[in-house]
């Protein structure tokens, strides 16, 4: 009599329960859970490509965060079932987008400081500094992809309260800076 061999179905797919990263998701957090569609059973492990952005505890995604900030990342994820069989699949996972926004740090500073600008879109960006009397001492322009840090030197200018003005597109943002020696 010939024998006749159920194959086990292979698993079908894989998704993560969330693919945005939040505004105020921290270091070290669960970003979502890999889950595998499989007729057979649930019982599936998880292999993940390196990342500098995430790891991978169990089924976990875990934010890491310690790569350049992106709008959007891409994780490839491996599921294998315990009698072997695997699939592969890219997953894109996004930041959440919030309204643009400037820190300005160290304030007070004395040498230098770093203006940072996070961006919700690329857009054209100015930076101004002004003195107290509203005299121009710094400005620099262009056009950015995404959010970036800039270094101001200090050296060259007095002590006191100074206007940080951040135009982006249409916005300005404004923001004060203190000088000591």
């Amino acid at each position: 009599f010939p024998v006749l061999v159920m194959e086990k179905p292979k698993p079908l797919d894989i998704s993560l329960s969330n693919q945005v990263i939040s505004k105020n998701q921290s270091a070290g957090q669960v970003i979502g859970v890999l889950k595998t569609e499989d007729p057979s059973d649930n019982i599936h492990e998880y292999l993940m490509e390196p990342s500098a952005d995430f790891k991978l505890d169990g089924n976990q995604v875990i934010w890491i965060g310690s790569g350049e900030l992106r709008q959007e990342y891409s994780i490839t994820v491996k599921s294998v079932d315990r009698m072997g069989q695997s699939i592969s699949k890219e997953i894109r996972i996004t930041r959440e987008i919030g309204a643009n926004q400037v820190t300005v740090y160290p304030n007070p500073a004395s040498k230098e400081t770093n203006i940072k600008v996070d961006l919700n879109q690329a857009n054209d960006v100015t930076i101004k500094v002004f003195d107290s009397a509203g005299r121009l001492v710094y400005e620099k322009s262009g056009y950015h992809e995404r959010g970036f840090v800039r270094t101001v030197d200090l050296q060259t200018l007095s002590a006191g309260l100074y206007q940080v003005q951040i135009q982006i597109g249409f916005e300005t943002i404004t923001r004060r800076l203190i000088k000591v020696n």
